[in-house]
């Protein structure tokens, strides 16, 4: 009874250190391309790991969303990385620390009827502190997307 305790306490998801605080609507005629904004804050005392991550066995924080039919999605734009220097490690690794921003490429098909959309997405990431990495988690977006006639 006291392993299965214990071994359930390590199977709760960490805490998140990662907050989506809003999405920046695209609004965009047929044919046209624009972009969607993610605004997402770290918790104070935590960084992510930077895309691409400075080493291969840390895990690059990855954006993803989902198009469609009429929609189509480009490559994400990560923002520039911050160093942080890990004790025993002879150089800094890239992260992103505090408010970041990554924008996400849209296209409407030429031929998309007018109205609005609810495009999913998520962050996903592997937050660490001064100590220690969490295990990777994620955290959802819904990006509204507008066609206008």
């Amino acid at each position: 009874m006291f392993t299965l305790l214990i071994l359930s306490a390590f199977a709760a998801p960490p805490p998140a250190q990662l907050t989506i605080e809003g999405v920046r609507a695209a609004k965009l005629a047929p044919g046209q391309m624009g972009k969607v904004v993610v605004e997402a804050s770290i918790k104070q005392g935590f960084h992510i790991q930077a895309n691409p991550a400075s080493m291969p066995r840390l895990i690059p924080t990855k954006v993803n969303l989902v198009g469609g039919s009429e929609i189509e999605v480009g490559k994400v734009v990560y923002p520039k990385s911050q160093p942080y220097k890990v004790a025993g490690l002879e150089s800094a690794v890239a992260t992103y620390a505090g408010r970041v921003e990554f924008e996400i490429p849209v296209t409407v098909a030429a031929g998309a009827k007018a109205g609005k959309r609810e495009l999913d997405g998520d962050v996903r990431y592997q937050a660490c502190d001064d100590k220690l990495c969490f295990p990777p988690t994620r955290a959802v977006f819904k990006a509204p997307v507008e066609v206008t006639p």
